[in-house]
């Protein structure tokens, strides 16, 4: 390996691994979440990190896929580094190449924080917030320590468009928040598990559902058909019996007429 190509392989390893540490640090990710993330291993995560190795292509195809990376910057160094982002790689390159290690307790405090601020913007969007009862968020007391007014409510009811409305969300959070709680084997972790089994039974019983209302509405269309067919031919069938009847009482009940050889066609040999 001449040394061109070396070049090319360690900004194609440093790259790798800026981007890693980019995402890994905006998401509070440590190897083993991305590792569950990205169907590989922690190890695998840490050699890329620290540049012992040479990432493979399907890792880079699902690390772009899941985290909007460019996959033309990661091979070429062309083009801007994230989708998402507007950063070029020099910053990127100043920011994440050597990442400020973060104190666990300040990283799980900031978790803590940002969930609560987002379920919170969730229910004020989609007018969700349980009202009265524990369920209520406590407001923050003033400062000198009175008890807030209750907050402004609209009473008006949401619409069924509104109720029924998907909330956005970014696929690769949710799989990070995921893979956070799946990784801190507690109750959370086992409640979130249980939860994804019982919603993909749903969905994939959902689906089934509809593929069964879309057999039987064939099968109806078909019937329909056959029945509408059969009317017709039994229709058919009594004018015929009619016609018949008609012609029988037209004829009466005289015998059929013996018709003799001088009745015979002929055939050309007769004298």
């Amino acid at each position: 390996m001449d040394s061109d190509e070396k070049k090319d392989v360690l900004d194609f390893k440093k790259r790798v691994r800026v981007a890693i540490n980019k995402v890994a640090c905006e998401k509070n990710l440590t190897n083993k979440s991305l590792a569950t993330l990205l169907f590989t291993t922690p190890t695998t995560i840490s050699n890329y990190r620290t540049m012992k190795n040479i990432a493979k292509a399907p890792f880079i195809v699902r690390f772009c896929e899941i985290f909007d990376c460019n996959k033309d910057w990661l091979f070429s160094g062309n083009g801007r580094p994230f989708y998402d982002s507007g950063s070029d790689y020099n910053e990127l390159l100043r920011r994440y190449e050597h990442p400020r290690h973060q104190d666990p307790l300040d990283v799980l405090k900031k978790d803590v924080a940002s969930d609560f601020s987002g379920l919170t913007g969730l229910y004020k969007k989609h007018g969700d917030a349980p009202v009265g009862g524990s369920g209520d968020f406590p407001p923050a007391p003033d400062a000198d320590g009175s008890e807030p007014a209750p907050p402004h409510r609209e009473e008006a009811p949401a619409s069924a468009e509104a109720r029924s409305a998907p909330i956005e969300f970014r696929i690769s959070d949710a799989l990070a928040m995921t893979a956070r709680v799946l990784e801190s084997r507690t109750s959370y972790a086992t409640a979130l598990y249980l939860n994804i089994v019982h919603f993909d039974r749903a969905v994939s019983s959902e689906s089934i559902v509809s593929k069964c209302e879309e057999d039987l509405r064939a099968q109806g269309e078909l019937l329909a058909k056959m029945q509408a067919r059969l009317d017709d031919l039994e229709s058919q069938n009594k004018t015929l019996t009619q016609e018949i009847r008609e012609l029988k009482g037209a004829c009466g009940d005289c015998p059929p007429i013996a018709l003799g050889s001088e009745h015979a066609a002929r055939t050309g040999t007769d004298e």
